[in-house]
C-alpha cells in the first residue's frame, strides 16, 4: 500500500512459479510427442497413432495464443500489474516496476509459444517422414544371364 516493491517482489515471484510450471507442460508434452514419434515409427496401429497426435494436438492449442490457458493467465498477469500503486513511491517508479514486469510477462508468453511452435513442427515432421513410410518404391534391377547386375530406385 505505502510501497510498491513488496508487491513487484510478489508478481514477481508468481511469474517465476508460473513460468516454471508451463516449462514442466511443454516438457510433458514434448515427452508424449517423443513417444508418438517412436509409436509412429512401427507399422499398424493407426487409430491409436491418430488418437495420439489428436490429444497432444489438443494440449499444444491449450498452449497457444487462442488457447484458454495462455491468454487468461496473461490477462491475470495484466490486471495484477495494473491495479499496483503506492503511496511512497514516485509514479516513475510505479510505471518502471510495471514495465518490468509486464516485460516478463511477454517474456513468459512468447516463451510458451515458441516451445508450442517447436513441438507443432516436431509432429509436421514426423507426419512427413511417416507418409513417405507409405509411398510406394520402385526399384529397377538389370539382371544378365539370370544374375542382377544392376539396380536403381525410380
Amino acid at each position: 500500500m505505502f510501497g510498491s516493491k513488496g508487491m513487484e517482489d510478489a508478481i514477481s515471484k508468481c511469474l517465476c512459479s508460473l513460468s516454471e510450471q508451463y516449462r514442466q507442460l511443454s516438457f510433458c508434452i514434448r515427452a508424449r510427442a517423443c513417444g508418438f514419434q517412436i509409436l509412429a515409427a512401427y507399422p499398424g496401429e493407426n487409430e491409436l497413432k491418430e488418437a495420439r497426435q489428436r490429444s497432444i494436438e489438443k494440449a499444444l492449442e491449450l498452449l497457444g495464443e487462442d488457447g484458454d490457458l495462455l491468454p487468461r493467465t496473461e490477462s491475470e498477469m495484466r490486471k495484477k500489474v495494473r491495479s499496483m500503486a503506492a503511496i511512497l513511491n514516485r509514479q516513475g517508479t510505479v510505471n518502471e516496476r510495471k514495465l518490468n514486469l509486464l516485460k516478463c510477462s511477454d517474456q513468459l508468453v512468447t516463451d510458451v509459444l515458441q516451445d508450442k511452435e517447436r513441438i507443432a513442427r516436431d509432429l509436421q515432421v514426423v507426419n512427413i517422414i511417416t507418409a513417405k513410410q507409405l509411398e510406394p518404391v520402385t526399384i529397377i534391377l538389370k539382371v544378365e544371364n539370370d544374375q542382377i547386375v544392376a539396380s536403381s530406385l525410380a
